[in-house]
């Protein structure tokens, strides 16, 4: 099974790539690492590829964990979490996901984007905001 990676080297700017499948511990690992994340640094904000992982049509138990994991963690991620962009192919699971978004309890801005390009300028654009947290 690949693994989710983490690529830290345009620190503040985290892109975080899914492989097809994902696993409870997967997640888990991901989550700490996103609170280490959190620890270290004031702002960062993620890319989240789903290129090649549908968040939707995943196993119940994994988006429960995923639910699960992001109130365990919400506290720490809240103080430095400046925005997520998410890469989805599909517009159907860009519409599911940014339904998701609206009913969640709030956190810090979210936007889906079919290619990485528009992610990446959606990000600069909400690291370079003044309200953007400092």
């Amino acid at each position: 099974m690949a693994e989710i990676t983490v690529d830290e080297d345009r620190l503040p700017v985290v892109v975080v790539t899914f492989p097809d499948v994902v696993s409870i511990e997967q997640l888990e690992r991901l989550f700490a690492r996103y609170e280490l994340l959190s620890r270290r640094h004031p702002r960062v904000a993620y890319i989240i590829d789903f290129s090649r992982y549908n968040p939707v049509l995943g196993p119940a138990d994994v988006r429960n964990t995923t639910s699960a994991l992001l109130q365990k963690h919400r506290d720490v991620l809240l103080r430095s979490t400046v925005c997520e962009a998410r890469v989805v192919p599909g517009t159907f699971m860009r519409t599911a996901l940014t339904a998701f978004d609206a009913v969640s309890p709030n956190k810090w801005p979210c936007a889906h984007f079919a290619t990485m390009s528009e992610a990446e300028k959606w990000v600069a654009d909400q690291l370079a905001r003044p309200t953007a947290r400092r």
